[in-house]
């Protein structure tokens, strides 16, 4: 269940809930929830949403992933921090006399003590079950007061974030704490139309077909997602950065892939091209680093064009062991930094490839690409003269390798998969592949 407390045009607080109980209710709950928020943040751009601790800012990324919609939206309102996390404010911000910092031990300081049959996230789960268990059997009375209690508790936990802010902002005037957030709303990159459109079309086709040829039209689904699987497996590792970059130098400590508070050491900055200085820092060895990444953005600091400064690393000059890094930029270096990997890695021209065949097979029918189409259907392969049984039956190193080469020569513009290889005789020559295959025969 998605719940919101919010106040509606009367200006009095109001509650606002999407349930779900299958996946699919789950895709439009998701769906309706987002396009909600986003229009009311399109009406009001100080809007903002708040929660406590990053479970739905979580979920919000997860199920953008899962069912491939809202990502504009999603992205414009994580882009813009329209979502506000209560617990990062509190946690870094209060000293409290309490076992910990759950919202259910800082609410003692704004409200009373709740009341109600569900008392937690745990208790809602319960109940849940108990819900699901009910409507099977046909108790429908019981089964929809479960659902009124975890509708209440849900209601409860949101109208009580929402007095957490009043109370936050009466503490922030009392104590002249100014506002630090964003002011001008910063535009996501615009979506690929042709693909959104490529996507759609195969979706289209895929819903058209599936009574009669499921096979088709899980084929068809699978390449409709495809055109954007490497934005989407990218949007994890800008998220993580975009975290990195929020958090303090100490709280980056803790973190294996970062090198927080590196301090320059006596040795100058030296030049290893025209255009870039090297410099030297030192770190504290109790600090565990996996040293992973040849790329680090640089915590707080930009380039002269707004973009995050990032720095490469120079290996040669780098003892990490010793806590010795040598980094190179072409813009100078403070005193102090600390340094976040950039785990990005461009894929082009891969996406551009997919676009093409998936057009090629969408536009012209599916007579193309037939050794991908068999692949992803999970097809046998196509092989000239061969009527069926092992591909290769041979035990004797030599003459397996030969019946290889020979299943390969045979393909009939289809696919073979050997130890993790995808050989696709369309595209590779035989006098490319035999000695790929003498190696892999000799091992």
């Amino acid at each position: 269940m998605w719940g919101a407390t919010y106040f509606n045009p009367q200006k009095k607080r109001d509650f606002k809930a999407f349930w779900a109980h299958n996946r699919e209710q789950e895709k439009q709950a998701f769906e309706a929830f987002i396009t909600w928020a986003y229009t009311c943040w399109q009406a009001d751009p100080s809007m903002h949403i708040y929660h406590y601790a990053a479970y739905e800012i979580t979920v919000c990324r997860k199920l953008m992933g899962r069912f491939g919609v809202c990502e504009y939206e999603v992205d414009q309102l994580l882009r813009n921090d329209v979502f506000v996390d209560l617990y990062k404010i509190v946690k870094g911000g209060l000293l409290v006399g309490e076992s910990k910092y759950s919202i259910k031990n800082i609410e003692r300081l704004y409200r009373k003590p709740r009341e109600g049959e569900v008392a937690n996230g745990g208790d809602s789960i319960v109940a849940y079950d108990s819900y699901k268990t009910l409507s099977t059997q046909g108790e429908n009375q019981e089964a929809q007061a479960i659902l009124n209690n975890i509708l209440a508790y849900n209601k409860e936990d949101c109208d009580s974030t929402q007095e957490l802010v009043v109370w936050l902002r009466a503490q922030q005037q009392e104590h002249n704490i100014a506002y630090m957030g964003k002011i001008e709303i910063e535009e996501a990159p615009a979506q690929d139309d042709e693909k959104i459109h490529l996507r759609n079309k195969l979706l289209a086709q895929a819903e058209e077909v599936k009574t009669n040829n499921i096979t088709q039209a899980n084929l068809l689904q699978n390449l409709a997602w495809m055109l954007e699987f490497h934005k989407r497996e990218a949007k994890p590792i800008f998220w993580r950065l975009f975290d990195r970059l929020g958090l303090s130098e100490a709280e980056l400590f803790d973190d294996l892939e970062c090198l927080a508070s590196c301090t320059r050491t006596d040795k100058k900055a030296f030049n290893l091209t025209k255009k870039t200085l090297a410099y030297e820092y030192s770190f504290d060895t109790t600090q565990e680093f996996k040293g992973a990444s040849n790329s680090f953005y640089v915590l707080g600091l930009q380039t002269k064009k707004k973009n995050q400064l990032s720095v490469e690393l120079v290996k040669e000059y780098s003892d990490l062991k010793k806590g010795l890094i040598t980094v190179k930029s072409s813009t100078a270096l403070p005193e102090t930094i600390t340094l976040i990997p950039n785990d990005y890695v461009n894929p082009n021209p891969i996406p551009l490839a997919l676009q093409q065949v998936i057009g090629d097979i969408i536009t012209q029918g599916n007579t193309q690409h037939l050794a991908i189409q068999h692949f992803l259907q999970r097809q046998k392969p196509v092989i000239k003269g061969h009527e069926g049984g092992a591909i290769v039956s041979s035990k004797e190193p030599q003459e397996r390798l030969d019946e290889i080469i020979d299943v390969v020569e045979r393909l009939n513009n289809s696919y073979l998969v050997i130890q993790g290889y995808l050989v696709r005789a369309s595209l590779i020559r035989p006098n490319r592949l035999l000695p790929n295959l003498s190696k892999m025969g000799q091992k």
